[in-house]
């Protein structure tokens, strides 16, 4: 049987879900997307002091990503996002140069072809500024990672059609 503080830490950040993802969502609903969260983000607890802004980004990427759950390329971001998560079981925050090139080496791409407007696009969707200086707590990153993603996969594809020849872009750091 929940507590009672438990049953009002669900409602709030139920609430706060509905309030980013812009409709509201049944109970059933927002108790799989707790499942997920509890899958995805490495030690989710709703009683977490930190459990507000993982449902925000959270929220945001499920607005994002909207059908595309069962898209053949759902698991290549999933394996981004995992990735990051797995690293956060050894450190808990990372500098922004150094997510960067473990991203690019995650991802095959070469940072050089990364505009960089595109890199601070990738952290304001999630809320966060990008400075390569800063530090990073992984549990966010791993949210970047799974948009840049997104970005690779669309660059890859877009690369496929201009150039027969192109089967992805080039590693290099």
């Amino acid at each position: 049987m929940p507590t009672k503080r438990v049953i009002e830490s669900h409602t709030r950040l139920k609430l706060l879900y509905e309030q980013e993802f812009g409709k509201t969502i049944s109970d059933r609903t927002w108790r799989r997307r707790v499942s997920e969260m509890k899958q995805f983000i490495v030690g989710f607890n709703v009683l977490n002091r930190d459990a507000s802004k993982q449902v925000a980004n959270y929220a945001v990427i499920n607005k994002m990503r909207g059908r595309l759950i069962n898209s053949k390329h759902h698991h290549e971001r999933m394996l981004a996002f995992k990735y990051f998560r797995d690293i956060g079981n050894k450190t808990i925050n990372i500098s922004g140069d150094k997510f960067l090139n473990l991203l690019a080496g995650h991802l095959k791409v070469d940072l050089k072809q990364v505009p960089i407007s595109t890199r601070y696009y990738w952290f304001s969707r999630i809320n966060l500024k990008f400075n390569p200086n800063s530090l990073y707590p992984i549990d966010e990153l791993c949210f970047v990672a799974y948009i840049a993603a997104i970005w690779t996969i669309n660059k890859r594809q877009t690369d496929k059609s201009a150039d027969p020849n192109a089967s992805k872009l080039t590693l290099s750091n």
